[in-house]
């Protein structure tokens, strides 16, 4: 198996969903790499998960794996990229959502 799929089943288990694989919605668009994640709180009730395994992660990198996370988000989805960089300890890794997103998701549970 390779590193990144085996990256994608370790995330899958912190979150206690599961690995989806290489699908794609019916407008050829991509979806969150895990799937079946519990609810997090009645307010985000799943998350779209875009999960990276990068030699050399960067600014631009990371930003855009929390960018194709929100682009296959559906209604409600928290969007938040998983990064970590090759040949390091998972719990090291990074759980990424932009500020913006943030801001958004918290100001509906704080009202």
């Amino acid at each position: 198996m390779s590193a990144w799929k085996a990256w994608e089943r370790r995330v899958a288990s912190v979150l206690g969903g599961k690995r989806r694989g290489p699908q794609t919605s019916e407008e050829g668009a991509g979806l969150s790499d895990i799937k079946d994640v519990p609810p997090i709180t009645v307010e985000i009730p799943s998350m779209s998960v875009e999960c990276k395994l990068l030699g050399a992660p960067g600014f631009m990198q990371i930003l855009a794996a929390t960018k194709q996370a929100e682009d296959a988000a559906e209604p409600g989805q928290m969007p938040i990229a998983f990064v970590k960089k090759k040949f390091t300890h998972d719990k090291d890794a990074l759980v990424v959502i932009r500020l913006e997103v943030f801001e958004a998701f918290f100001s509906q549970c704080s009202s």
